[in-house]
């Protein structure tokens, strides 16, 4: 896609929360991709206050949530961390693979760096999926990223997982991997997307297929992401 000029916002709280405009296009954009959109839309709002949006001119072409007042902050190995969750993501599909979603992604990363600065602390985002989609957008963008492309992760990076794990309440079973689990709210995916993600890319595909992921049984990832990697002192 050419002439693709990219605005960009925040709305928080409040005005998140009673944006109608904001509200209806995230249904035009969710619809096509899912089949449960009106229960996903309550959840979305339930657990965000935070929304990112890319504007192409006057048109929303992407918009990334986060839930920034539940951040929580916690120590890894003496060095202070505070997590925010990214709770969903979703780009025009008419934009899809033109670096919408790596560009909303950047904007928000360095907002939240911002907003943390004086807090004597070091940003981690993270976000849960089974879309091989997402993963390829995020680790185009993301300097460090657990777990790392061919499945493993550092001895901090397992820490962290059962920590954000934890955080999120997930008290379900674990998947042989510390970053997997299994939860009872699969994903319902429409037709059109059940066929989108059979043409993933394989690399993030088989990715997800050698952790045992199977989406429609309802399992999942998390991962988390960092400005910069860690300290070697800290590396296992």
């Amino acid at each position: 896609m050419t002439d693709i000029y990219l605005t960009f916002d925040c709305y928080e709280n409040e005005v998140f929360q009673h944006n109608s405009t904001l509200k209806f296009r995230l249904y035009d954009l969710i619809r096509q991709s899912y089949k449960n959109v009106a229960e996903l839309i309550d959840r979305i709002y339930l657990v965000n206050d935070t929304a990112f949006v890319a504007r192409d001119h006057d048109k929303i072409v992407g918009i990334l949530f986060f839930s920034f007042k539940n951040r929580t902050s916690f120590l890894i190995r003496d060095e202070k961390f505070t997590a925010i969750y990214n709770g969903y993501a979703v780009t025009d599909l008419d934009y899809r693979n033109s670096g919408v979603l790596q560009k909303l992604i950047q904007f928000a990363t360095q907002f939240f760096c911002s907003r943390i600065l004086a807090d004597d602390s070091r940003l981690l985002l993270y976000a849960i999926t089974s879309n091989p989609y997402a993963l390829r957008a995020y680790r185009k963008v993301c300097p460090y990223m657990e777990p790392f492309e061919n499945g493993s992760f550092t001895e901090n990076g397992r820490l962290i997982a059962h920590q954000l794990k934890h955080d999120l309440g997930i008290n379900r079973q674990d998947g042989e991997h510390p970053f997997t689990f299994n939860t009872s709210l699969p994903q319902r995916y429409s037709d059109f997307e059940q066929e989108n993600l059979s043409n993933a890319p394989d690399k993030e595909r088989l990715f997800l297929k050698a952790l045992g992921i199977n989406e429609q049984a309802g399992d999942r990832i998390v991962f988390f992401w960092l400005t910069t990697p860690f300290q070697s002192r800290l590396t296992d």
